[in-house]
Protein backbone atom coordinates (compact mmCIF):
# COMPACT_ATOMS: atom_id res chain seq x y z
CA UNK A 1 0.00 0.00 0.00
CA UNK A 2 3.18 1.96 0.01
CA UNK A 3 3.11 1.70 -3.56
CA UNK A 4 -0.93 1.62 -4.39
CA UNK A 5 0.23 5.05 -7.11
CA UNK A 6 1.84 1.36 -9.51
CA UNK A 7 -1.47 -0.66 -9.18
CA UNK A 8 -5.18 0.26 -10.57
CA UNK A 9 -8.20 -0.96 -8.59
CA UNK A 10 -6.71 -1.12 -4.92
CA UNK A 11 -8.24 0.65 -2.05
CA UNK A 12 -11.11 -1.42 -1.42
CA UNK A 13 -9.82 -4.99 -0.46
CA UNK A 14 -10.57 -6.64 2.97
CA UNK A 15 -7.37 -6.61 5.01
CA UNK A 16 -6.34 -9.65 7.44
CA UNK A 17 -3.22 -8.80 9.63
CA UNK A 18 -1.33 -12.12 10.63
CA UNK A 19 1.68 -12.90 12.99
CA UNK A 20 0.96 -11.61 16.38
CA UNK A 21 -0.97 -8.05 17.41
CA UNK A 22 -0.86 -5.03 15.99
CA UNK A 23 -0.68 -1.30 18.14
CA UNK A 24 -3.66 0.60 17.38
CA UNK A 25 -1.68 3.37 15.37
CA UNK A 26 -1.03 0.41 13.03
CA UNK A 27 -4.62 -0.60 12.78
CA UNK A 28 -5.47 2.76 11.68
CA UNK A 29 -2.60 3.43 9.29
CA UNK A 30 -4.28 -0.26 7.99
CA UNK A 31 -7.69 0.98 7.84
CA UNK A 32 -6.41 4.29 5.56
CA UNK A 33 -5.45 1.63 3.41
CA UNK A 34 -8.90 0.77 2.16
CA UNK A 35 -12.25 0.82 2.47
CA UNK A 36 -12.64 -2.59 3.40
CA UNK A 37 -12.59 -4.69 6.60
CA UNK A 38 -9.83 -5.21 8.41
CA UNK A 39 -8.97 -8.02 10.56
CA UNK A 40 -6.47 -8.12 13.28
CA UNK A 41 -5.39 -8.72 16.78
CA UNK A 42 -4.75 -6.00 18.64
CA UNK A 43 -2.55 -5.37 21.45
CA UNK A 44 -4.48 -5.37 24.99
CA UNK A 45 -4.48 -1.97 26.64
CA UNK A 46 -6.70 0.50 28.04
CA UNK A 47 -10.39 1.17 27.00
CA UNK A 48 -9.29 5.00 26.66
CA UNK A 49 -6.16 3.66 24.62
CA UNK A 50 -8.65 1.39 22.48
CA UNK A 51 -10.68 4.35 22.10
CA UNK A 52 -8.29 5.96 19.76
CA UNK A 53 -8.90 3.12 17.22
CA UNK A 54 -10.70 4.88 13.77
CA UNK A 55 -13.45 3.97 12.01
CA UNK A 56 -16.43 1.53 12.50
CA UNK A 57 -17.08 -2.31 11.16
CA UNK A 58 -13.58 -3.84 11.58
CA UNK A 59 -12.98 -6.91 12.77
CA UNK A 60 -10.24 -5.77 15.57
CA UNK A 61 -10.18 -8.73 18.63
CA UNK A 62 -9.80 -6.45 21.37
CA UNK A 63 -8.45 -7.05 24.80
CA UNK A 64 -9.28 -4.69 27.49
CA UNK A 65 -6.69 -4.27 29.85
CA UNK A 66 -7.09 -1.30 32.64
CA UNK A 67 -5.80 -1.46 35.96
CA UNK A 68 -7.92 -0.27 39.07
CA UNK A 69 -10.89 1.36 36.67
CA UNK A 70 -12.71 1.48 33.71
CA UNK A 71 -14.81 3.64 32.93
CA UNK A 72 -17.91 2.39 31.08
CA UNK A 73 -18.63 5.15 28.36
CA UNK A 74 -15.00 3.92 26.96
CA UNK A 75 -15.89 0.27 26.88
CA UNK A 76 -19.53 1.35 25.31
CA UNK A 77 -17.08 3.46 22.44
CA UNK A 78 -15.30 0.08 21.64
CA UNK A 79 -18.38 -1.84 20.58
CA UNK A 80 -18.74 0.76 18.01
CA UNK A 81 -14.96 -0.08 16.94
CA UNK A 82 -15.07 -3.80 15.90
CA UNK A 83 -17.71 -6.50 14.96
CA UNK A 84 -15.83 -9.15 17.22
CA UNK A 85 -17.37 -9.21 20.73
CA UNK A 86 -14.74 -7.10 23.37
CA UNK A 87 -12.71 -8.98 25.77
CA UNK A 88 -12.78 -8.29 29.58
CA UNK A 89 -11.40 -11.23 30.83
CA UNK A 90 -8.03 -9.02 31.74
CA UNK A 91 -10.19 -6.30 33.74
CA UNK A 92 -12.34 -9.21 35.28
CA UNK A 93 -8.77 -10.90 36.33
CA UNK A 94 -7.56 -7.93 37.96
CA UNK A 95 -10.36 -7.06 39.74
CA UNK A 96 -10.80 -3.58 37.44
CA UNK A 97 -13.86 -1.43 39.33
CA UNK A 98 -16.20 0.09 36.82
CA UNK A 99 -17.19 3.64 37.13
CA UNK A 100 -19.56 5.10 34.88
CA UNK A 101 -23.22 6.31 35.30
CA UNK A 102 -26.44 4.77 35.69
CA UNK A 103 -27.30 4.67 31.99
CA UNK A 104 -24.05 3.83 31.05
CA UNK A 105 -23.45 0.91 33.02
CA UNK A 106 -26.88 -0.73 32.21
CA UNK A 107 -26.50 -0.64 28.70
CA UNK A 108 -22.71 -2.08 28.93
CA UNK A 109 -24.57 -5.07 30.83
CA UNK A 110 -26.98 -5.12 29.09
CA UNK A 111 -25.09 -5.08 25.82
CA UNK A 112 -22.79 -8.02 27.44
CA UNK A 113 -25.71 -9.92 27.56
CA UNK A 114 -26.35 -9.68 24.00
CA UNK A 115 -22.99 -11.40 23.21
CA UNK A 116 -20.79 -7.94 22.37
CA UNK A 117 -18.51 -8.59 25.10
CA UNK A 118 -16.89 -11.35 26.91
CA UNK A 119 -15.45 -12.09 30.52
CA UNK A 120 -17.88 -9.15 32.30
CA UNK A 121 -17.82 -10.90 35.59
CA UNK A 122 -21.03 -10.26 38.09
CA UNK A 123 -18.29 -9.43 41.03
CA UNK A 124 -16.58 -5.88 39.89
CA UNK A 125 -16.84 -3.12 41.97
CA UNK A 126 -19.10 -0.55 40.76
CA UNK A 127 -18.91 3.06 41.00
CA UNK A 128 -21.99 4.82 39.64
CA UNK A 129 -20.89 8.48 38.75
CA UNK A 130 -24.20 10.17 38.42
CA UNK A 131 -27.07 10.62 41.65
CA UNK A 132 -29.20 7.68 41.52
CA UNK A 133 -32.53 6.28 43.42
CA UNK A 134 -32.95 3.65 45.73
CA UNK A 135 -34.57 1.92 42.41
CA UNK A 136 -31.67 2.16 40.71
CA UNK A 137 -29.45 1.64 42.97
CA UNK A 138 -30.69 -1.86 43.49
CA UNK A 139 -30.77 -2.27 39.80
CA UNK A 140 -27.46 -2.08 39.36
CA UNK A 141 -26.21 -3.49 42.76
CA UNK A 142 -27.85 -6.42 41.34
CA UNK A 143 -25.60 -6.74 38.56
CA UNK A 144 -22.09 -7.49 40.90
CA UNK A 145 -21.80 -9.19 44.30
CA UNK A 146 -18.97 -6.33 44.94
CA UNK A 147 -19.57 -2.83 46.77
CA UNK A 148 -21.13 -0.66 44.96
CA UNK A 149 -20.30 3.05 45.29
CA UNK A 150 -23.10 5.57 44.96
CA UNK A 151 -25.09 8.94 46.48
CA UNK A 152 -28.73 8.08 46.71
CA UNK A 153 -31.22 11.16 45.90
CA UNK A 154 -34.08 10.26 48.17
CA UNK A 155 -34.08 12.13 51.32
CA UNK A 156 -37.52 10.34 52.65
CA UNK A 157 -36.54 7.21 55.01
CA UNK A 158 -39.46 5.46 54.49
CA UNK A 159 -38.45 5.47 50.65
CA UNK A 160 -35.09 3.33 51.34
CA UNK A 161 -37.43 0.44 52.90
CA UNK A 162 -36.85 -1.34 49.56
CA UNK A 163 -33.08 -0.69 49.29
CA UNK A 164 -31.33 -4.17 49.44
CA UNK A 165 -28.04 -5.77 49.54
CA UNK A 166 -25.66 -4.64 52.29
CA UNK A 167 -21.88 -3.62 52.23
CA UNK A 168 -22.50 -1.35 49.51
CA UNK A 169 -20.85 2.26 49.93
CA UNK A 170 -24.09 4.63 49.88
CA UNK A 171 -23.82 7.97 50.36
CA UNK A 172 -27.37 8.99 52.15
CA UNK A 173 -28.90 12.37 53.24
CA UNK A 174 -32.48 12.06 55.19
CA UNK A 175 -34.02 14.98 55.33
CA UNK A 176 -37.72 14.07 57.28
CA UNK A 177 -38.11 16.39 60.33
CA UNK A 178 -38.69 13.39 62.42
CA UNK A 179 -37.12 10.11 62.02
CA UNK A 180 -37.94 6.47 63.45
CA UNK A 181 -34.75 5.56 64.70
CA UNK A 182 -36.08 1.63 63.79
CA UNK A 183 -36.02 2.03 60.07
CA UNK A 184 -32.75 4.34 60.44
CA UNK A 185 -31.10 1.15 62.19
CA UNK A 186 -32.51 -1.19 59.33
CA UNK A 187 -30.98 1.43 56.32
CA UNK A 188 -27.78 2.08 58.20
CA UNK A 189 -27.13 -2.17 58.01
CA UNK A 190 -27.30 -1.12 54.11
CA UNK A 191 -24.46 1.56 53.79
CA UNK A 192 -21.18 1.36 54.97
CA UNK A 193 -21.14 5.65 54.66
CA UNK A 194 -22.45 7.93 57.64
CA UNK A 195 -25.81 8.27 56.82
CA UNK A 196 -26.33 12.36 57.37
CA UNK A 197 -29.10 13.85 59.15
CA UNK A 198 -28.62 17.18 59.23
CA UNK A 199 -32.04 19.21 60.05
CA UNK A 200 -33.47 16.09 61.77
CA UNK A 201 -35.73 17.82 64.64
CA UNK A 202 -36.75 14.62 66.09
CA UNK A 203 -36.34 10.84 66.56
CA UNK A 204 -38.45 8.00 67.89
CA UNK A 205 -37.76 4.22 68.25
CA UNK A 206 -36.89 1.54 71.05
CA UNK A 207 -33.97 2.93 73.74
CA UNK A 208 -31.42 0.85 71.60
CA UNK A 209 -31.89 1.69 68.12
CA UNK A 210 -32.05 5.70 69.75
CA UNK A 211 -29.23 5.35 71.60
CA UNK A 212 -27.00 4.34 68.44
CA UNK A 213 -28.18 7.64 66.52
CA UNK A 214 -27.44 9.70 69.23
CA UNK A 215 -24.41 8.25 69.80
CA UNK A 216 -23.57 8.74 65.87
CA UNK A 217 -23.14 5.16 65.07
CA UNK A 218 -23.04 4.84 61.57
CA UNK A 219 -25.11 8.13 61.56
CA UNK A 220 -23.76 12.16 61.33
CA UNK A 221 -25.29 15.47 61.92
CA UNK A 222 -27.42 14.38 64.77
CA UNK A 223 -28.58 17.49 66.68
CA UNK A 224 -28.00 18.15 70.01
CA UNK A 225 -31.23 19.24 70.54
CA UNK A 226 -32.97 16.63 69.14
CA UNK A 227 -36.56 15.41 70.48
CA UNK A 228 -36.33 11.81 71.93
CA UNK A 229 -39.50 9.85 72.13
CA UNK A 230 -38.57 5.88 73.45
CA UNK A 231 -41.21 3.57 72.36
CA UNK A 232 -40.09 1.06 74.40
CA UNK A 233 -40.57 0.71 78.47
CA UNK A 234 -37.27 1.50 79.93
CA UNK A 235 -35.93 1.98 83.70
CA UNK A 236 -35.88 5.21 85.64
CA UNK A 237 -31.77 4.75 85.41
CA UNK A 238 -31.87 4.21 81.70
CA UNK A 239 -34.18 7.61 81.34
CA UNK A 240 -31.72 9.67 83.78
CA UNK A 241 -28.67 8.20 81.37
CA UNK A 242 -30.55 9.12 78.20
CA UNK A 243 -31.38 12.67 79.52
CA UNK A 244 -27.54 13.04 80.52
CA UNK A 245 -27.08 13.21 76.70
CA UNK A 246 -26.80 15.36 74.17
CA UNK A 247 -30.66 15.30 73.43
CA UNK A 248 -33.60 18.09 73.94
CA UNK A 249 -36.55 16.76 75.25
CA UNK A 250 -37.46 13.32 76.05
CA UNK A 251 -40.57 11.32 76.20
CA UNK A 252 -40.84 8.03 77.57
CA UNK A 253 -42.53 5.36 79.66
CA UNK A 254 -40.49 4.45 82.85
CA UNK A 255 -41.08 0.95 84.25
CA UNK A 256 -43.64 1.33 87.35
CA UNK A 257 -41.84 0.83 90.78
CA UNK A 258 -41.72 2.31 93.80
CA UNK A 259 -41.69 5.81 94.47
CA UNK A 260 -38.13 5.30 96.34
CA UNK A 261 -36.96 4.11 93.38
CA UNK A 262 -37.70 5.75 90.76
CA UNK A 263 -37.23 9.32 92.67
CA UNK A 264 -33.66 7.89 93.76
CA UNK A 265 -32.58 6.75 89.67
CA UNK A 266 -33.86 10.28 88.57
CA UNK A 267 -31.58 12.53 89.94
CA UNK A 268 -30.14 15.76 88.37
CA UNK A 269 -30.54 15.35 84.81
CA UNK A 270 -33.87 14.69 84.87
CA UNK A 271 -34.65 18.43 85.14
CA UNK A 272 -39.15 18.30 85.14
CA UNK A 273 -38.76 19.47 81.20
CA UNK A 274 -39.32 15.67 80.11
CA UNK A 275 -41.86 13.68 79.50
CA UNK A 276 -41.45 10.85 81.92
CA UNK A 277 -44.87 8.48 82.48
CA UNK A 278 -44.35 7.45 85.55
CA UNK A 279 -46.83 4.85 87.45
CA UNK A 280 -45.98 4.72 91.40
CA UNK A 281 -46.96 1.14 92.65
CA UNK A 282 -46.87 2.18 96.33
CA UNK A 283 -49.59 1.27 98.46
CA UNK A 284 -48.32 3.64 101.15
CA UNK A 285 -45.85 6.75 100.59
CA UNK A 286 -44.04 9.59 102.17
CA UNK A 287 -45.25 12.68 100.10
CA UNK A 288 -41.68 14.62 99.79
CA UNK A 289 -40.48 11.13 96.88
CA UNK A 290 -43.76 12.18 95.40
CA UNK A 291 -43.41 16.02 95.04
CA UNK A 292 -39.71 14.96 94.28
CA UNK A 293 -41.00 12.55 91.39
CA UNK A 294 -43.28 15.74 90.28
CA UNK A 295 -40.19 17.78 89.94
CA UNK A 296 -38.63 15.16 87.46
CA UNK A 297 -41.40 14.94 84.97
CA UNK A 298 -44.05 17.10 83.09
CA UNK A 299 -46.56 14.38 82.75
CA UNK A 300 -48.95 13.30 84.99
CA UNK A 301 -47.77 10.66 87.46
CA UNK A 302 -49.88 7.84 88.02
CA UNK A 303 -50.24 7.20 91.81
CA UNK A 304 -54.27 5.24 92.23
CA UNK A 305 -52.09 2.32 93.45
CA UNK A 306 -51.61 4.57 96.88
CA UNK A 307 -54.23 4.49 99.78
CA UNK A 308 -52.04 6.32 102.36
CA UNK A 309 -49.62 9.49 102.87
CA UNK A 310 -47.57 9.94 105.60
CA UNK A 311 -44.93 12.75 106.09
CA UNK A 312 -44.31 15.91 107.02
CA UNK A 313 -47.47 18.34 106.94
CA UNK A 314 -45.51 20.76 104.53
CA UNK A 315 -44.22 18.32 102.33
CA UNK A 316 -48.23 17.05 102.33
CA UNK A 317 -49.08 20.34 101.91
CA UNK A 318 -47.19 20.63 98.89
CA UNK A 319 -48.82 17.71 97.09
CA UNK A 320 -51.96 18.12 97.21
CA UNK A 321 -51.43 21.82 96.39
CA UNK A 322 -50.29 20.16 92.66
CA UNK A 323 -52.75 17.32 92.52
CA UNK A 324 -53.45 18.33 88.91
CA UNK A 325 -49.85 16.67 88.15
CA UNK A 326 -51.02 13.20 89.63
CA UNK A 327 -53.53 10.65 88.36
CA UNK A 328 -55.60 9.07 91.59
CA UNK A 329 -54.52 11.22 94.18
CA UNK A 330 -57.53 12.32 96.37
CA UNK A 331 -59.04 9.26 98.47
CA UNK A 332 -56.13 8.40 100.38
CA UNK A 333 -55.57 8.35 104.40
CA UNK A 334 -53.06 10.89 105.32
CA UNK A 335 -51.06 10.54 108.61
CA UNK A 336 -48.81 13.77 109.25
CA UNK A 337 -45.54 12.87 110.96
Amino acid sequence: YGNTANFVGLGNENITATGGTISVAQANALAGFTSGTITAQIAAGTAAALTALNGTGNAYTLDVADGAAVDAANLLALNGKTTVPVDLQLITAAGTALNGNYAELKALFAAASSGDYTGLAGNLPITIDDNVNVSQANEISALTSAAVTANISDTVLANYAGLEGTGNAYTIAIADAAIDADALQALNAKTTVNIDLTGDTSISGTLANVNAVVAETGVTNVLNTIAVTITDTITAAQAETLVGTNVGNVTATIAAGTAAGISGALTGAADGNDNFSITVTDSSVDPALLNTLDSRTATDIDVSAVNTISGANAAIVTLYGNTANFVGLGNENITAT
